[in-house]
């Protein structure tokens, strides 16, 4: 599989046999798709996902995951995750965008055509 990382959007996109499988695995099978594509389900029931970059374990976690609480739910008890499933993508290719970057710092190295990631340091509410 190949990975495009996206800067300035907030999207995990990909073959749409995978995402699937993904979208029952993130929660208990309370989930609905919306007619924009996003992934929908209750907040408390969305899971912890893995992805292995390069032998790199990065865990993205539900609250780094959702873009916003669902505004259509009575409750607002469900959240929102932009997985969406493509169809024409070819080479398993998947994409991930700012949930990856709040909590990873990406270097991209052009020359070598490479991305280093890190943990990014935590900000301090003392920044002058």
């Amino acid at each position: 599989n190949k990975l495009l990382l996206r800067s300035g959007v907030n999207i995990l996109a990909g073959p749409r046999k995978e995402v699937e499988k993904l979208r029952s695995m993130l929660s208990t099978n309370e989930y609905l798709v919306s007619e924009n594509g996003d992934f929908v389900a209750p907040c408390d029931k969305i899971r912890t996902l893995g992805i292995s970059l390069g032998g790199m374990m990065v865990n993205l976690e539900a609250e780094e995951l959702t873009s916003s609480r669902d505004p259509d739910s009575a409750t607002h008890e469900d959240c929102t995750i932009p997985l969406h499933a493509l169809d024409d993508w070819e080479n398993q290719l998947w994409a991930i965008g700012d949930s990856l970057f709040h909590k990873y710092y990406a270097q991209f190295d052009w020359a070598n055509l490479r991305v280093g990631l890190a943990t990014a340091k935590k900000s301090s509410d003392n920044l002058v």
